[in-house]
């Protein structure tokens, strides 16, 4: 029997007849007999995809979201009827966020579902900012610092929040990963990556006191990445990981170079696909 299982239940790429594409990311985990979802996706796609997966949502122990965009939070005002337990979130995942696209258009990409309607709904939310042990191995990262270089990994005036002084530039501090401990090694599960890959490893290190890593899956923010960065991604991976699996954000041109550069630690992945470590 596996430590750990994810299916794959939101992601751009399927394979699948049965199941729906959408830019946004959710993942089923289960772990320590305990079931996670691991973002939402955008919207009706998650409830789409887990009920052809035969996937339980009223049995999750729990939502744990990676930032306030709304490909990963969209989801979940389709999962308030099924009486959400907890959400595992950075603080300022509720802020008003925006993006601006490659045609200078400033779009709203907020969470879609307030703190006063979750708190309706009698769900329990559980906010940190440090690094926070959900269950025995399963540890949401906290705040990811940049660290030297890894702000070349967010481009800038892309990202914006408003607050009572208007609109600001933001690198999103809210953005976490989790961390999960298995026999094999220690996974990392990304949302969007968008602190950069030099961060999330920095931040790693610190809190596993490993140098290298079973796996990491999830999205890795290239879809605009030029191929010297994307280059820099790929070496670093080969150095510290046994598997990548890059769904969402990553882009095909990143998946392309990670296929042909990595060997058999590139792995690819659809929706409906279900990884065992």
């Amino acid at each position: 029997m596996s430590d750990l299982s994810i299916t794959i239940v939101v992601n751009s790429c399927l394979d699948k007849p049965y199941l729906l594409g959408e830019f946004g990311l959710s993942l089923y985990i289960e772990y320590g007999n305990k079931k996670f979802l691991f973002d939402t996706g955008a919207g009706e796609t998650l409830l789409v995809n887990a009920a052809n997966l035969n996937l339980n949502l009223p049995e999750l122990d729990g939502v744990i979201l990676s930032h306030g965009h709304r490909e990963h939070t969209g989801g979940l005002s389709c999962l308030l009827p099924f009486k959400l337990k907890k959400i595992y979130a950075h603080p300022n995942i509720f802020e008003e966020k925006f993006a601006r696209d490659a045609d200078d258009f400033l779009r709203n990409v907020s969470c879609p579902v307030s703190t006063n309607t979750l708190k309706n709904n009698q769900v329990e939310l559980c906010f940190n900012t440090d690094s926070y042990e959900i269950i025995p191995g399963l540890i949401l990262s906290g705040e990811i610092p940049l660290t030297q270089g890894s702000e070349d990994y967010i481009p800038p005036a892309v990202f914006y929040n408003w607050t009572s002084t208007g609109l600001h530039e933001e690198t999103l501090p809210d953005e976490q990963m989790l961390l999960i401990n298995t026999k094999k090694g220690w996974v990392i599960v990304s949302g969007c990556g968008h602190r950069g890959i030099k961060a999330m490893l920095d931040k790693a290190k610190g809190l596993t006191g490993c140098k290298k890593f079973h796996m990491i899956i999830g999205g890795l923010h290239l879809l605009d990445a030029n191929g010297e960065l994307i280059k820099e991604y790929a070496k670093l991976l080969d150095q510290h990981f046994e598997k990548v699996i890059p769904l969402h954000c990553t882009g095909c041109k990143a998946i392309f170079a990670f296929a042909s550069t990595l060997g058999e630690k590139f792995q690819l992945a659809f929706t409906g696909n279900v990884i065992e470590v």
